[in-house]
Parts: C-alpha cells; sequence; structure tokens
C-alpha cells in the first residue's frame, strides 16, 4: 500500500520520533511556561503525553468528556498531528475562559489545520504519517 486518501505515506522510525519528542521537550521547557498537567488525546496522543509526562515530571491525564471537573488551569493537551485541527478544536470548546492551556504535536498541517499548536516538531506537508506504533515492518496495522 503506498498512499492512503490519495496521500503518500510517510513512514516514522521510533528514532525519528524520539528526535521529535525530544525536540518537543526542548520547545516546551524553553517556554518558560510551567505546566500543572497533560491531557491527553486518544488514541494518537497517548504515547507521546506518556513520554512527555516522564520528560517534564509533571502528571497526565486521558481526555474524557466528563474531564471539564478535572482539568486545571495550565494545561498542555497532547496530540499525534493537527490535521484538520477539528479535534483540537473540539477539545478547545469543553475548557472554560479561566483555564490556560496550549496545545502539542508531533506533526501539523500547515495547509488544513484550523488551529495551530504551541509546540510541534514538523509539517506533515501532503503525507499520511505512519507511527512506528502503526505498523509492523513494512505493513501498517
Amino acid at each position: 500500500m503506498n498512499n492512503i486518501y490519495n496521500r503518500q505515506l510517510l513512514y516514522t522510525s521510533w528514532d525519528s520520533y524520539n528526535e521529535m519528542v525530544h525536540d518537543l521537550y526542548q520547545k516546551i521547557v524553553g517556554s518558560n511556561i510551567r505546566y500543572n498537567m497533560i491531557l491527553a488525546i486518544p488514541r494518537g496522543g497517548l504515547i507521546l503525553s506518556v513520554h512527555l509526562s516522564n520528560l517534564l515530571n509533571i502528571p497526565m491525564l486521558v481526555f474524557d468528556k466528563s474531564i471539564k471537573q478535572k482539568v486545571y488551569s495550565n494545561c498542555l493537551v497532547v496530540d499525534d498531528i493537527a490535521d484538520s485541527g477539528s479535534t483540537l478544536d473540539k477539545v478547545s470548546r469543553i475548557f472554560n475562559k479561566d483555564i490556560y492551556y496550549d496545545f502539542c504535536t508531533l506533526f501539523v498541517r500547515y495547509k488544513t489545520t484550523k488551529i495551530m499548536p504551541r509546540f510541534y516538531s514538523r509539517d506533515a506537508e501532503d503525507y499520511w504519517i505512519v507511527f512506528p506504533w502503526e505498523y509492523d515492518k513494512n505493513n501498517v496495522v
């Protein structure tokens, strides 16, 4: 399979993923913003959220519909990609205006996203991104 939805596949390796995590970590620390928690958007944001939670030494919650009562200010909302931005837009609508939060993704698709994350590592361009946990050798899972 060479494409999905008429997009060329871009397989990211674990080494590439780790480089992007390190890049994001450096950007977050360099911002001097102290986040109180990471809010992981399932499923794409779960693996990245665990890594950032450990690196930044802050707690992580998994997003669900009842999360409003649990989210505090200075929240870092994490997903794998900002493609159309619709997921980030939906999540942003649940937050009270008094809550400070930022978005963080591995990839962003500049051409199509409605919401630009504060922290991202790479432009997805026109590729369909296949993460290392989504394939076994060269077979998409």
